[in-house]
């Protein structure tokens, strides 16, 4: 379009209006657009589980000795998580696992399944020791728990006498 087909469609001082406010409708322009690429990030990162819930907010991980702990990375405050465990207990003894006691300083309530047989606090750490009935089938202890306040939290869980993991979870409000 011509500047003189625009001077001709405008009424008396409506072009003087129009090239006025030309900056403000192209910056106006890239907020919208700005605002608009932020949202679409926020809803991809929301479907990956940035939030939690979704294929970013699980992890696991597995020991050399074949150990494997899974659990939440992203996770709220005063909602129950699991950190899970899978292990191969020896025949016929005690293994006892064992999770840091300052991970723990942060924690609400707990509970463990199964049950362990006996539990232990040592200065740095509470220790579950579970007595193996025999055979070479692999047991999960699952220790749930919930966290009293936002933030990083950092922990560290292990097997006494062999696997040991250092873990972190991000905690919403």
């Amino acid at each position: 379009m011509s500047d003189d087909a625009r001077s001709v469609a405008t009424p008396d001082g409506a072009l003087a209006d129009l090239e006025a406010g030309a900056p403000f409708h192209r910056r106006e322009w890239r907020v919208q657009r700005v605002s608009w690429a932020i949202g679409c990030a926020v809803i991809l990162a929301a479907l990956a589980g940035a939030f939690g819930g979704g294929p970013l907010a699980h992890a696991s991980a597995t020991a050399q000795g074949g150990a494997r702990l899974e659990y939440e990375r992203l996770v709220r405050a005063h909602a129950p998580t699991d950190l899970s465990v899978t292990f191969r207990p020896p025949a016929g003894g005690v293994v006892a696992v064992w999770i840091d006691r300052e991970y723990l300083a942060g924690v609400d309530q707990m509970e463990t399944f199964p049950p362990p047989d006996r539990t232990r606090l040592l200065d740095d750490r509470c220790v579950y020791e579970f007595v193996s009935g025999g055979g070479d089938a692999a047991r999960t202890l699952r220790i749930r728990i919930a966290h009293d306040r936002a933030g990083r939290r950092q922990g560290r869980l292990g097997i006494e006498g062999g696997d040991a993991f250092a873990f972190g979870q991000f905690v919403f409000p």
